[in-house]
């Protein structure tokens, strides 16, 4: 009888210690989620090192693994990560389909398609791209809203459908401006002014008060975007190139070189400045640029 009562016991303070372990382990385990929502846009190399900070994630389950899954598939796509396969994604995608949890559905579908986007997969790309955007619009989630039309301003863009890029740039743009989103709107302003590069002479003044005024809203930031600020000075570069107006050529090309910090992308410069000086008959300054691109591995160059 006593022994019966004392295993009782002993049973009813092991599930106590392992449902109170299993209660903080869920709490800090929120509380890392919420950290790495909060330092995603400003700082996502600090989101992805606390998700890869997270023990043993394989083992999670429910919403606590399909919050894993979707934030490491946007921290990786933040950080320019290449995204090779949607097994990860998938976890978000069919746990919140289950859910009436409208913004994190939006989100799964959203980044299920950026999957696809960098597996070059057009058609499942535009599929998840809009099953998303009704969803974005009804959560009221703008940002996303704004990747959307980005994503597919820039598939229009790659396939030559240059009028209906640019429609879907300009309602980012207003969109952007309506809810103070300088980051997309710089980017759709950059993207504009690509697009008119793009469209011939007649258009490169459009081209150039778009660029200049995304620069303006990027360098605003306090060196916060340099991926996104060098971007922009390298189409400046190649936009003045385009005008002949080489002094400012060679400005925006070796300001894009202070940002730059892959060699491989020097090359590309060194090209566009010894063609610019070439062009200018400075043939001394174009030979030792031009010989700097012979140790490139690309062929093109």
């Amino acid at each position: 009888m006593k022994t019966s009562f004392s295993i009782r016991i002993a049973f009813f303070f092991i599930l106590s210690f392992l449902i109170v372990s299993c209660h903080r382990d869920t709490d800090a385990l929120n509380m890392t989620f919420s950290k790495v929502e909060k330092c995603m846009d400003l700082c996502p190399d600090s989101a992805l090192n606390l998700l890869k900070g997270i023990p043993e994630p394989e083992k999670l389950w429910g919403e606590s693994q399909a919050t894993y899954a979707l934030l490491m598939t946007q921290a990786m796509d933040k950080n320019y990560i290449t995204l090779t396969g949607d097994s990860l994604i998938r976890i978000a995608v069919k746990y919140y389909d289950s859910t009436n949890d409208l913004s994190s559905r939006a989100k799964a579908h959203y980044y299920w398609g950026r999957v696809h986007q960098d597996m070059g997969d057009v058609e499942g790309t535009v599929r998840e791209f809009l099953t998303a955007m009704p969803l974005a619009k009804k959560a009221k989630e703008h940002t996303l809203m704004c990747l959307l039309q980005g994503n597919l301003g820039y598939l229009c863009w790659e396939h030559g459908l240059l009028d209906e890029a640019d429609s879907l740039y300009k309602e980012e743009i207003q969109l952007t401006e309506l809810h103070r989103d300088s980051l997309h709107w710089a980017m759709a302003l950059a993207m504009r002014g690509d697009i008119c590069m793009e469209r011939g002479e007649e258009y490169y003044a459009e081209a150039e008060s778009c660029l200049k005024q995304a620069l303006m809203i990027v360098k605003a930031s306090f060196g916060m975007h340099l991926h996104e600020e060098s971007e922009i000075v390298r189409s400046l570069g190649y936009l003045y190139e385009r005008m002949s107006n080489f002094s400012k050529t060679t400005y925006f090309i070796n300001y894009y070189m202070t940002l730059q910090p892959y060699p491989e992308s020097m090359y590309e410069c060194y090209l566009l400045l010894g063609s610019t000086y070439y062009k200018q008959e400075k043939r001394d300054s174009a030979k030792v640029y031009l010989d700097k691109c012979l140790s490139s591995s690309s062929y093109s160059i």
